[in-house]
């Protein structure tokens, strides 16, 4: 997934939540935020399930964080099911 569309489904993701796409896309801090924190959390091939999967679990805008979160679990319920793993 090239900058260009990864900028056009982060689009139509944010369209979604009331036309705040303007507000993130344009804001160039805004916009390196979200693409930086998804492409350091997920694979490329998990983006869009990701952002699918945010639209079905908030109703209000969710951070980059959230929708990784929702995706995959936070930090600490990654760890734990890790650890138990280990036994």
């Amino acid at each position: 997934m090239d900058r260009n569309e990864f900028t056009a489904y982060l689009g139509d993701f944010l369209d979604t939540y009331d036309k705040q796409s303007d507000k993130i896309l344009g804001n160039s801090l805004a916009f390196g935020a979200w693409y930086k924190h998804l492409f350091n959390n997920l694979s490329e091939e998990e983006i869009k399930p990701a952002l699918q999967n945010a639209l079905i679990c908030f109703e209000f805008l969710p951070s980059p964080k959230q929708v990784v979160e929702a995706f995959k679990g936070t930090k600490e319920a990654i760890a734990l099911e890790e650890f138990q793993d280990c036994l």
